[in-house]
């Protein structure tokens, strides 16, 4: 009887190494993956003048996309930018709208992105609101969206700005080293992929009152 219960905790001490040395492989592979990888990032930041000059509600877009090739912990912060210069003679109201967004192999099409191209969203997509409270809080990444002013005066110049940030510390590990070994097993099997891609609409519409 003694030796049937040696043998049982050979087999499981077996078992505990085993996914002790699976748990620090991973582990080990992020951190390298963490330590040697380099972003390539750079701060772009458009100019887009806006003209109007007749007062009938006309409203005008500028849409860009945002690439990250590769995220961790501890990385560079990433901002995309657009400066808007109202040139004509009316004054402007200043919004945005998601239209997309990835992350490593998760898609998201807003319900305005999917009602713009003529498809009838459904109950489970996310409304633009919806996708940007996901990027800032669901993540141990965070991405936010800010724009100077709702309005844009004749003359004057407002910027809207997309930052990527993931500070080496984000108080939460577990975290962490999940979306470290994720990112890192993406790029593994998507090497020319980018990380994270986003597609952001800004709106520039004539003020009623000007």
């Amino acid at each position: 009887m003694a030796k049937k219960k040696t043998i049982l905790s050979r087999i499981k001490i077996t078992h505990l190494i085993i996914l002790i040395l699976l748990i620090m492989g991973n582990t080990f592979a992020w951190m390298i993956y963490a330590n040697k990888v380099t972003t390539g990032i750079d701060v772009h930041v458009r100019t887009w003048n806006v003209d109007f000059q007749d007062k009938d509600g006309t409203m005008v877009e500028n849409s860009f996309s945002m690439e990250v090739n590769n995220i961790y912990p501890g990385m560079d912060d990433f901002e995309e930018g657009l400066d808007i210069t109202n040139t004509g003679e009316i004054d402007g109201e200043l919004s945005f709208v998601v239209l997309y967004a990835r992350i490593l192999e998760d898609e998201y099409y807003s319900v305005e992105a999917l009602t713009q191209s003529g498809q009838e969203p459904t109950d489970d997509d996310l409304t633009s609101d919806e996708i940007i409270d996901m990027l800032e809080n669901d993540f141990p990444f965070h991405i936010t969206f800010t724009q100077s002013s709702d309005e844009i005066a004749i003359e004057e110049t407002e910027e809207f700005r997309a930052n990527i940030t993931w500070a080496y510390e984000s108080n939460n590990d577990e975290l962490d080293t999940l979306w470290g070994n994720n990112a890192y097993h993406f790029k593994e099997d998507n090497p020319t992929l980018a990380s994270i891609e986003l597609t952001v609409v800004v709106r520039v519409k004539q003020k009623a009152d000007s």
